[in-house]
C-alpha cells in the first residue's frame, strides 16, 4: 500500500484536520466538507484551472468541476475563486496521508504482535507491505 491508496474521508478527517492545508479549510467553508473532500481526492496535486462556463473550454472545465463536486458546489466554487485566480492549487495532503498511514501501521503492528509474531518479523512484514524500510517502520512505531 502506498500513499496514493490512502483516502481522506469524512470518517478519518477528524484525525488529520489539524494538518490539512489552508486551501482545504477555505474550500470547505465555501462548498462544504463533502465537496471539498471530493475535490481533494480527485484532483490532489493539481493546479486546477477554473472554468467560467462561458467559452467552450470554460464549459469543459466547469463540467469537470461539476462531475467532481456537484453543480451547487461548482457554482459556489467558481463564484468564490474565479475572480481571484485562473487556477486553484489542490494539495495532495501528503502530511495527512502520512499520518493516516502511520496510524494503520501501528494498528497492524499491534494486531500482528498480539497474534504471537515477534516484533522484528512483524516490522519486516510491515516494511514490505507498505514499501518502507524496516528502520522507517521502527521510527513510525516509536513516534
Amino acid at each position: 500500500m502506498n500513499l496514493q491508496d490512502i483516502k481522506i474521508t469524512r470518517e478519518n478527517l477528524p484525525l488529520v484536520i489539524d494538518i490539512m492545508p489552508d486551501k482545504f479549510h477555505e474550500l470547505k467553508t465555501v462548498v462544504g466538507e463533502e465537496a471539498a473532500l471530493n475535490l481533494f481526492q480527485r484532483h490532489g496535486g493539481e493546479n486546477m484551472p477554473i472554468g467560467l462556463n462561458k467559452t467552450e473550454q470554460g464549459k469543459k472545465l466547469y463540467a469537470e468541476l461539476v462531475e467532481s463536486i456537484g453543480n451547487k458546489a461548482a457554482e459556489k466554487f467558481t463564484e468564490a475563486f474565479a475572480a481571484r485566480s485562473r487556477n486553484f492549487y489542490v494539495s495532495n495532503c501528503l502530511k495527512a496521508k502520512i499520518r493516516l498511514r502511520n496510524m494503520v501501521i501501528k494498528k497492524d503492528f499491534d494486531e500482528i504482535t498480539n497474534g504471537g509474531i515477534p516484533s522484528p518479523r512483524a516490522v519486516n512484514n510491515l516494511a514490505v507491505k507498505y514499501g518502507l524500510s524496516a528502520r522507517a517502520v521502527w521510527i513510525i512505531l516509536k513516534t
